[in-house]
């Protein structure tokens, strides 16, 4: 019966730890968590003080359609288009409802 015992306890271990995993990653990110990187360039609450575009207030199609042009390209930026492309829809229609909802 020992022989079975470990075997079994390694088994439901590996069990356990793949399910935390899973839960872990199934979790959405809130818009604050996706918006937080924008905001070292665009300021905080998305409030440039310098030369960067300030993204607070915005309406939501305006800061939608600029995203989606720079992920595919139609609109160039020194670092944007990089940034957005790792943004999936859902993310970009978030990141808009959130600064446009900004004053």
């Amino acid at each position: 019966m020992n022989r079975y015992v470990l075997p079994l306890g390694r088994v439901f271990f590996l069990v356990a730890v793949l399910y935390c995993v899973s839960a872990v990653q199934a979790q959405p990110v809130s818009p604050e968590m996706l918006a937080f990187p924008c905001m070292a360039c665009h300021g905080p609450e998305g409030e440039s003080q310098g030369d960067i575009p300030s993204l607070n207030g915005l309406s939501h199609d305006y800061l939608k359609n600029s995203l989606h042009a720079f992920k595919s390209m139609q609109r160039r930026g020194v670092i944007m288009n990089r940034i957005v492309r790792g943004y999936s829809d859902e993310q970009i229609e978030a990141l808009a409802r959130y600064f446009s909802g900004l004053k």
